[in-house]
């Protein structure tokens, strides 16, 4: 089974068009088409990384068919190695952002507000550079309000806001 096979079988065991998984990692439909038809035999790394991520796959089972296909649940204990992919795309929208109004973006002054905006990119499937200011301060506004919410229930920040997206999910 080649790459091509094993990324058309992530994509429609999720009932995606060729433009939707496209539009995953940001590329074009015809990249994806030739790649299921194993007319491109070097796919990108990073949008093999973006499809891990967001099907949640091994990496090495999607590049080389090799090892578990399904990533190892993260051991709760563990704290998880930050994505390299998502850091680079932060940085590149909080520049961008930042950019726009004029300003520079510095994480050491903004450390916590690349935190955010890393935790907003990780869990949003759109492509970075269909985002904007307005949508991340929605989403950040949100999520600070959820944990006010919960630490006045008594609840440790930001359980509440998790279960409720266990619950959305499945």
């Amino acid at each position: 089974m080649s790459i091509g096979d094993r990324l058309r079988q992530l994509r429609e065991g999720a009932e995606l068009t060729q433009p939707e998984m496209a539009a995953i990692v940001g590329t074009s439909k015809q990249y994806v088409g030739r790649l299921e038809k194993g007319h491109n035999q070097t796919p990108s790394g990073l949008f093999l990384e973006g499809w891990a991520r967001h099907f949640r796959v091994n990496l090495r089972w999607l590049t080389t068919g090799e090892g578990p296909r399904e990533l190892a649940p993260p051991l709760a204990s563990h704290v998880s190695r930050p994505d390299p992919l998502i850091i680079v795309e932060t940085l590149d929208f909080l520049e961008r952002a930042f950019g726009a109004l004029g300003k520079r973006f510095s994480l050491r002054d903004d450390a916590d507000l690349f935190a955010d905006a890393y935790e907003w990119i990780a869990e949003d499937d759109r492509p970075v550079d269909s985002r904007n200011l307005v949508d991340f301060s929605q989403w950040r506004e949100k999520r600070t309000s959820n944990r006010g919410d919960d630490e006045q229930k008594g609840r440790p920040a930001g359980k509440a806001a998790a279960a409720n997206r266990r619950r959305a999910a499945g």
